[in-house]
């Protein structure tokens, strides 16, 4: 038997014993609402009980305290003990080590570049979630969100995050080059990638010693899919059988990227962003839109905003990717695990997650509450909704970090330091990664 024919026979067994004890919560009981002075926990006949182990992989997180605390108030008999890693990396590896050994963890929550090495290990999710769709607010989740954790057509996981590319730009140095920002009065709600590349020319100048560079573009392995995606290109096809990272569309991206640095010379060829935000030499970027927890950290981070769709000429300059939680096959108590995972990732913590963090996440009542009530930056919150809208969904092979990203991190910075021509990179890269697809 194999591991997803032994995973689909122990959901089914998790099914029939929850269907045996209890009916299914009402949404009313989910929501705690009730007559005055009711307990908001789940049902009593057949509530999850015992121990259950959770990994997840946000060390210190100022909302977790409060998340388990709403955990431990819905799930009163569940001993629930949550396990920061240290580093995401540490998750696969234990989990591997652990479901070898018979001691695997009951739940696990990972980001996605480590979610296909986790998720060969979680029971598919499609019964339960059907069951209980009205106690876990199915229809909040935002669609991309399940979709991402799909394996062959069976989802694995319920999604928290989602993680797409905006066009973030500096108010201060727009203001300070009488430059219109993108948000103004009658401002246009799409821009095309040409007229950014012009805003970036009018915004790149110099002040006294300090170069100010009008657009700032990551050139790290992963984030330059901002231009392959805007130029119609794809890293994997669907079934992560082959790179695609070789087609002219892809090939035209990437150089567009690498133009705007050597050729152009809008955006800075070397550094990181935090620099250049922290010294305000920067005034726009098109990065992730969970930079916000960052930029609140500096003093000028309130000055970022996040402007409307970049149309590149193919499609958006954007990308987005969503960050899971699964229930480990074989482990000890799955139905408490399936309980405390749809509360980790359940409306009741969203609000945590929101002020903890400040980045948008996978529900779209969590969103609209981000929109009215989240801290700036950015200001402009429901064009990060937008963004979220218009972004091609991107999923990560089987052991991405381990072999795929050296691979592809190698090859850009061949290219960004001139060993290499861009065209040669993607060719290489659409080869070499398309073995190591074949070979996982």
């Amino acid at each position: 038997m194999d591991e997803r024919q032994q995973a689909t026979r122990m959901a089914r067994r998790a099914l029939l014993r929850s269907a045996l004890v209890a009916a299914p919560a009402t949404l009313a009981a989910a929501c705690g609402i009730g007559k005055q002075g009711e307990t908001d926990a789940r049902p009593a006949a057949g509530v999850p009980q015992g121990k259950v182990e959770m990994w997840q992989i946000y060390a210190g997180s100022p909302a977790l305290p409060d998340v388990k605390a709403v955990i431990q108030r819905k799930l009163p008999k569940v001993d629930v003990q949550i396990s920061e890693a240290a580093t995401n990396a540490d998750i696969p590896q234990k989990l591997t080590v652990t479901v070898a050994g018979g001691t695997p963890p009951d739940a696990v929550y990972i980001n996605a570049p480590f979610w296909r090495d986790c998720a060969r290990y979680f029971q598919p999710l499609d019964a339960l979630i059907k069951r209980d769709a009205k106690q876990i607010d199915a229809d909040d989740f935002l669609p991309m969100g399940t979709q991402a954790s799909a394996v062959k057509g069976k989802v694995y996981g319920l999604p928290l995050e989602i993680a797409c590319r905006v066009w973030w730009f500096n108010n201060s140095l727009f203001t300070e080059k009488g430059v219109p920002t993108p948000v103004r009065a009658g401002a246009p709600n799409k821009v095309d990638y040409k007229t950014m590349e012009e805003l970036a020319q009018r915004l790149t100048f110099t002040k006294g010693d300090a170069q100010i560079y009008g657009l700032f573009v990551i050139r790290t392995w992963f984030d330059i899919l901002i231009y392959v995606s805007g130029f119609g290109g794809k890293f994997l096809d669907a079934d992560h059988t082959k790179c695609l990272l070789d087609s002219p569309q892809a090939t035209a991206g990437m150089e567009y990227a690498f133009e705007l640095c050597d050729k152009r010379r809008v955006a800075p060829a070397t550094g990181g962003i935090d620099q250049y935000q922290q010294d305000n030499t920067v005034a726009m970027a098109l990065a992730n839109s969970a930079r916000a927890q960052n930029l609140r950290k500096m003093p000028q981070g309130a000055a970022w905003d996040v402007g409307p769709i970049v149309q590149g000429p193919a499609a958006p300059m954007t990308y987005a990717f969503v960050h899971h939680g699964g229930v480990v096959n074989g482990s000890k108590n799955p139905d408490a695990a399936w309980a405390v995972l749809s509360e980790f990732t359940g409306k009741d913590v969203n609000r945590y997650w929101m002020v903890g963090h400040g980045w948008p996440t996978a529900r779209k009542s969590y969103l609209d509450t981000w929109v009215k009530e989240g801290e700036a930056p950015p200001v402009t919150r429901q064009n990060v909704i937008e963004w979220i809208k218009q972004s091609p969904l991107v999923t990560f092979p089987v052991g991405y970090n381990g072999t795929i990203a050296p691979v592809a991190t190698r090859l850009v910075n061949e290219a960004i330091n001139g060993q290499r021509s861009v065209r040669d990179t993607t060719a290489t890269m659409a080869r070499e990664i398309t073995n190591l697809l074949e070979k996982s």
